[in-house]
């Protein structure tokens, strides 16, 4: 547990400042989080009931596109969101022990979770894939949205890497 960020947490929290109670119960919650957690994403996935060897079955081949586009997206500047290397094989193992039928992903940024999503469906055989991003912008004048969410079956990566998926236009897996 970070003490200076939670003290800082606790003390701009009115809640917490009037209840010091809670903000106990708070910091033992934080510290029972920060001694289970998973360092590794196999050790995570071995917390979770998942057989990490058969989850992350094939992942070795499509490792070296996924972690060159990670490369290349933190090369670029602004801000991208997306998800780290940890969290994506921790996604791809997800996908492939679960076998969804259909992935919905929410707000697309660099399309990392995308591509590690993406790979595991391509593993399983089987499985569609569908995003929906809002990128509303705001009317100077009115103050209203003046683009609505876009829903689509696309790729948010790169033409590339959606040529390793064999999906060069878009549309289902």
């Amino acid at each position: 547990m970070n003490i200076p960020h939670f003290i800082y947490e606790v003390a701009r929290s009115p809640y917490y400042r009037s209840r010091p109670a809670q903000a106990v119960r708070l910091a033992y919650a934080k510290w029972e989080l920060a001694k289970h957690r998973a360092t590794d994403p196999r050790q995570f996935l071995e917390r979770l009931g998942i057989d990490a060897e058969r989850a992350l079955d094939r992942f070795d081949k499509w490792e070296p596109a996924l972690d060159e586009m990670l490369a290349k997206v933190r090369r670029q500047e602004g801000e991208h969101g997306g998800v780290s290397r940890e969290d994506g094989i921790i996604l791809f193992a997800l996908a492939r022990t679960i076998e969804p039928k259909v992935v919905i992903e929410t707000g697309i940024a660099a399309g990392v979770s995308t591509a590690f999503l993406g790979a595991a469906l391509i593993e399983n055989g089987h499985g569609g894939f569908t995003r929906l991003n809002c990128r509303q912008t705001r009317s100077s004048r009115s103050g209203k949205p003046t683009e609505p969410c876009s829903t689509g079956r696309r790729w948010g990566s790169p033409g590339r890497f959606r040529r390793l998926f064999g999906r060069d236009s878009g549309g289902d897996m």
